[in-house]
């Protein structure tokens, strides 16, 4: 290893957090360390992006050096974790990658040391102003200059950080292996496991029976920066599955940067840990036409499609609201069938099945990701989200399609309150979006409930599988629970019915349409046919039937 050289594998540039409370800065091999006494339970950043970013670069570190063949070498290293020294060993001949500085190739920096206008070191952190932005003054909340000068670690996370998850950022500046901001999905180790090896090892795919054996031939498929750039400008085609190996979709390298490493001087301290730094990075130099990538398998992304036919396959991303249980199932579940719209991250399916085979309870799975408007971060998304996975096989597949349906009926109330509310307050098309709010409000009400039904309802399945009674009663217990009383209340609260409403004039329409909801709710009419088919619920007594039993009753 060159002397003065700063390398990831080797230095102590990763925060963590240990399991007492206690923080320090390891080497990618110091994961391990303490774990009989006092495991590293997360990262550290102070930063929920870098902290994400962080476990990805682990998880790409381990598939270029550790990955198992199956589930039965992976059970080892999960009940018997390696040392610091095996792992480090393991690592080892990667190093060469993994250089942020020097003469050589540099990790996720162009191979070409071109030169170019000194950009400030706040444009790798993605919710920083552009400087479109800054001309016009439009840095309200995300100021500039909040990030003057960044130590060896931190410049090393924003590199990675910015590679890893890219927005658009003008013309040539490429966008991520994923696209802007996609979304992580992972699935979170059991209690009795809280070591951050554990979440790491739980999200690492088996080695895939095509991948090639790494040797210095085949590093460049793997790691771009240590082959001259293949650009994309003109109509060159996006590289593909021919020109990536598959562990490289971890390292995508869409943007072309690189660091200017400078001393730090008196005082200086980094913007991102509060530390004085000796050597730090002010500035950085970037060129357009970057690698462009076509649309690559990654383990730990979700991904959709526009409808059953199509062949292409898009990568999910953060939309305003956050995500809620109507997200949950298209991230958690198996898909059923071939006609299926969206997938679940592969490792996420590879996880359920590993756990299951351990019959290991109280998981959950973890989504974040950038809410990204075009260049714009809106927000950095991080939700979590129980799983339920059971011993039996057909027990999982009851649970969720009861999930799916549940999910089914959620949405079929939330549309028609939406409409009715329309109706009764006379809004038209266009101005439709006034009621976001109410569709959002009623997923993140009836979310608790949702989770807590299911909970009962894979506890009845656990025990017995085959409990023919098991969904009707959860569909009657979210409906009675959260569809009823969650609809009644957003509708009143938004079309009161009262004289003091300044509504009187218009009360007939506010009647009409209650009654609406009040018929979907009872499972009256087509809707509250499907809603009811949706509950596992038997159909309703006709009204006619219920007419004739009023005027026995009243007799």
């Amino acid at each position: 290893m060159a002397e003065g050289v700063f390398n990831l594998l080797s230095e102590r540039w990763l925060p963590v957090r240990r399991l007492s409370g206690a923080r320090e800065w390891v080497a990618p091999a110091g994961v391990v360390s303490g774990l009989a006494e006092d495991p590293v339970i997360a990262f550290d950043w102070g930063r929920a992006d870098f902290d994400a970013a962080a476990v990805e670069f682990m998880i790409g570190l381990l598939a270029c050096s550790c990955q198992p063949q199956d589930d039965r070498a992976w059970r080892g290293w999960w009940q018997a974790p390696p040392g610091s020294e095996e792992l480090a060993a393991r690592f080892a001949p990667l190093a060469a990658a993994f250089a942020l500085t020097g003469d050589g190739p540099r990790f996720m920096q162009d191979c070409e040391d071109f030169a170019g206008e000194a950009v400030r070191v706040s444009g790798l952190m993605i919710e920083a102003p552009g400087a479109n932005t800054e001309r016009n003054n439009g840095d309200l909340f995300q100021k500039r200059g909040r990030f003057p000068a960044l130590s060896l670690p931190a410049a090393a996370m924003a590199l990675f950080t910015l590679q890893a998850y890219a927005p658009s950022g003008g013309a040539g500046h490429r966008t991520s292996l994923r696209g802007g901001g996609p979304l992580t999905t992972l699935v979170l180790a059991p209690p009795d496991k809280p070591a951050l090896w554990h979440l790491l090892w739980l999200n690492l795919e088996n080695a895939a029976a095509q991948a090639p054996e790494i040797t210095p031939q085949t590093l460049p498929r793997i790691f771009p920066w240590l082959a001259p750039t293949r650009t994309s400008e003109g109509k060159k085609p996006p590289l593909g599955e021919d020109d990536v190996d598959p562990r490289g979709v971890y390292w995508g390298m869409p943007r072309r940067i690189r660091l200017d490493v400078e001393a730090g001087g008196e005082g200086v301290t980094c913007a991102i840990t509060g530390e004085p730094v000796t050597t730090c990075v002010r500035t950085y130099r970037t060129k357009p036409w970057g690698m462009n990538y076509a649309t690559l398998r990654h383990p730990l992304s979700p991904m959709y499609r526009q409808k059953a036919t199509s062949t292409e396959w898009l990568y999910v991303h953060p939309q305003p609201g956050g995500l809620t249980y109507r997200h949950w199932i298209d991230l958690a579940l198996t898909p059923e069938g071939s006609d299926y719209l969206r997938r679940p991250a592969p490792a996420v399916l590879t996880a359920r099945r590993r756990l299951q085979a351990l019959r290991a309870g109280g998981t959950r799975l973890k989504a974040a990701g950038y809410d990204m408007d075009n260049m714009k971060a809106r927000g950095f998304v991080e939700t979590q989200f129980p799983l339920f996975i059971l011993a039996d096989d057909d027990a999982n597949a009851r649970l969720g399609y009861a999930a799916r349906d549940l999910v089914g009926a959620a949405n079929l109330v939330n549309g028609s309150l939406l409409r009715n509310l329309r109706h009764a307050l006379t809004i038209a098309d266009a101005g439709a979006a006034r009621l976001d709010a109410v569709a959002e409000s009623f997923q993140h009400r009836t979310q608790g409930a949702f989770f807590d039904t299911l909970a009962s309802l894979a506890a009845r399945l656990d025990a017995d599988p085959h409990d023919a009674d098991a969904i009707a009663v959860a569909g009657a217990d979210f409906r009675k629970r959260a569809l009823e009383p969650v609809a009644y209340d957003l509708f009143d609260r938004y079309a009161p019915f009262s004289a003091q409403s300044g509504r009187l004039a218009d009360m007939g329409k506010v009647v009409a349409a209650r009654r609406n909801l009040v018929w979907l709710l009872s499972g009256y009419g087509k809707d509250g046919g499907k809603l009811f088919a949706y509950l596992g619920l038997p159909p309703p007594e006709s009204k006619r039937g219920k007419k004739k039993m009023s005027g026995k009753a009243a007799a």
